[in-house]
């Protein structure tokens, strides 16, 4: 089996920097939920972080940028694929300079079955739901973001049309865990895929999504409006 490991985090220029500054954000975060802290430790990290926050503000928005972008040929119904926001920088549920994210890596994986995308994860106490364990509504954000790497690696903009989860056995924090997916069935605009998450060879939960292929008119719709803001 070969595995090549996919959205690389940036490391160069202002990214890199707010990587480094997503990092201190996230364990700034783990060490609210986890721990009691004095009133006067809370007091001078509210003054500092206010600071902090003042220093930050009245900078212009970043540039949207899109995942796909519109062909040159106006005729064509297909979109090019920029695989540098593969991973999406930005997006709530995996992106490496989003600091409400965990930090995840995917992998594609080529086999005698076929192929795969997977993404690492471990989930700190920020994510707790149940004593202990990862909150279940996190569990299924990713395996959506996870759908659609797939979708994106076929270069197609998609969207879910349904998601189905079945949770097998409880999934612990602070676990490097490992999600699984791949498609079971295309039909037209419509996937069919599967995936699951382990826990080493453990099934922990397994999922079940229906994603549908967006036209590229209605893609650039959306972009259109978005960047129009």
């Amino acid at each position: 089996m070969q595995t090549h490991a996919l959205g690389e985090k940036e490391n160069t220029g202002s990214h890199q920097k707010k990587q480094e500054l997503v990092q201190l954000l996230r364990s700034i975060n783990e060490q609210l939920v986890s721990s009691d802290l004095s009133e006067e430790a809370m007091a001078d990290a509210s003054h500092q972080l206010a600071s902090i926050h003042n220093r930050l503000s009245g900078f212009s928005e970043r540039t949207y940028q899109a995942v796909f972008a519109p062909s040159d040929d106006e005729e064509s119904a297909e979109l090019g694929y920029n695989a540098k926001t593969l991973q999406g920088l930005y997006t709530p549920v995996s992106g490496c300079c989003n600091a409400v994210a965990p930090e995840v890596t995917y992998f594609t994986e080529s086999s005698g079955s076929g192929d795969r995308v997977s993404a690492r994860v471990c989930y700190g106490k920020a994510f707790e739901g149940g004593p202990g364990l990862v909150h279940g509504g996190f569990i299924a954000a990713l395996f959506d973001e996870l759908f659609g790497v797939v979708q994106h690696q076929k270069e197609l903009p998609s969207m879910t049309a349904s998601l189905t989860l079945r949770y097998v056995k409880p999934t612990p924090l602070h676990t490097e865990l490992r999600y699984e997916a791949w498609v079971v069935e295309t039909r037209g605009r419509k996937s069919t895929m599967k995936a699951v998450l382990k826990n080493g060879d453990d099934v922990l939960v397994e999922a079940e999504a229906l994603f549908v292929t967006v036209l590229r008119k209605n893609y650039q719709k959306l972009v259109d409006r978005r960047v129009a803001g």
